[in-house]
């Protein structure tokens, strides 16, 4: 099993206007993470679930259906932790302008 933590802001991505909802996100990735532990956090832009657990999925595999969650979510992007790896997760790479992973945003 594979270690992760992820970040998920509960405000929709930019261009869109709403809240998520933290029960319909954990329903969403129950088959790509047992969550071990839940809490929400307020990042200095949003407040975040954040989410402790496990996976079986490879890295490769688990980014790529953390990818399906942003788009369910109209996320921009989604950061995580994959086996102590930090990881910022995004749909469009082309389009992408805020960087890399930076350990000083993550909440855990």
């Amino acid at each position: 099993m594979n270690k992760v933590i992820l970040n998920i802001g509960l405000e929709k991505g930019t261009g869109k206007k709403g809240k998520i909802n933290a029960n319909d996100v954990l329903k969403t990735i129950e088959s790509i993470v047992f969550t071990v532990h839940h809490k929400i956090e307020k990042s200095s832009t949003e407040d975040t679930l954040i989410v402790y657990g496990v996976t079986k999925l490879n890295k490769e595999k688990f980014i790529n259906e953390i990818k399906k969650v942003c788009e369910i979510f109209s996320q921009e992007a989604i950061a995580a932790k994959y086996n102590n790896q930090g990881l910022l997760i995004h749909l469009d790479k082309e389009r992408w302008d805020w960087g890399e992973f930076n350990e000083d945003y993550f909440l855990s």
